[in-house]
C-alpha cells in the first residue's frame, strides 16, 4: 500500500498460505495491528476496490493521451505497443535505428 505503511498483501491459493507465512515471518518486521484492522477494514468495505477502478480510468485516459500525442509527434519513429492494462507503453523503434542516437536527441 503505502510504503511508510510496510504493508503489503498476497492473493493466494489456500495451499500456499502456510508456506508464504513462514517465509515472510522470517524477514517481515511487525506492522501496526492498528494499521493491519484499517487496512482489512478499507479494503472489506469495497473502498480499495473503489480506488482501483477510479484509477484505472484516471490512468486509462492520460495513457489514451499519451499515445495520441505520440503518434502525432512521432509518427514513423514509434510502433507503439500499449498492454490492456497498466501504465506502461512499449515504444519499437524501427529496425537498423541508432537507439543511442535517439536517446541523445531526446534528452
Amino acid at each position: 500500500m503505502f510504503p511508510s505503511m510496510r504493508i503489503g498483501y498476497f492473493v493466494l491459493p489456500e495451499s500456499l498460505v502456510g508456506t508464504f507465512r513462514s517465509a515472510i515471518a522470517s524477514f517481515a518486521r511487525s506492522t501496526s495491528v492498528l494499521d493491519q484492522e484499517t487496512l482489512a477494514h478499507f479494503i472489506d468495505e469495497g473502498y480499495f476496490s473503489a480506488h482501483i477502478r477510479q484509477m484505472q480510468n484516471v490512468y486509462g485516459a492520460r495513457r489514451k493521451l499519451f499515445t495520441e500525442r505520440a503518434a502525432q509527434i512521432l509518427p514513423g519513429l514509434l510502433d507503439m505497443e500499449i498492454p490492456d492494462s497498466g501504465m506502461n507503453a512499449i515504444g519499437w523503434l524501427p529496425p537498423g535505428t541508432d537507439d543511442a542516437e535517439i536517446s541523445e536527441r531526446g534528452a
